[in-house]
């Protein structure tokens, strides 16, 4: 079985250190960043694409909706599953989809399986057929 490598961004160090080891011990390789900026860096020092990206949406120096236009903007990054943890009822343009805190293990381990395999993704939108 191929690991998924799944890239997390979240300023708060206890949730993001617990939410790292829940992935790991599902498998997932996981590395994280503290804040939208230092994803950004991150990233462009890394060769691998990642399976899919978790981002917090309320972050310092650059919150997740400000990363995740600058990610579809990428072309290496456009691509990759993105899901916005929040833990307010929001929009997030650019997102697959948002993920409510608080977050369950099982929830997340569940999310980011499906998320991985692409299952997560918005709907299409699709033009009337002509008649």
């Amino acid at each position: 079985m191929t690991k998924h490598y799944v890239f997390l961004v979240e300023d708060d160090d206890g949730l993001r250190e617990m939410m790292a080891a829940v992935l790991t011990a599902n498998g997932y390789v996981v590395v994280t960043a503290s804040n939208g900026l230092n994803a950004l860096v991150k990233l462009a020092a890394i060769r691998a694409v990642p399976d899919a990206i978790l981002t917090d949406f309320e972050m310092p120096l650059m919150t997740g909706d400000v990363l995740i236009q600058k990610l579809r903007q990428h072309s290496k990054f456009a691509k990759v599953p993105i899901a916005v943890i929040s833990g307010l009822p929001r929009a997030a343009p650019g997102a697959d989809c948002v993920l409510r805190k608080p977050l369950f293990p099982d929830a997340l381990v569940r999310a980011v399986k499906l998320l991985c395999a692409g299952a997560l993704t918005p709907p299409q939108e699709t033009a009337p057929s002509a008649r």
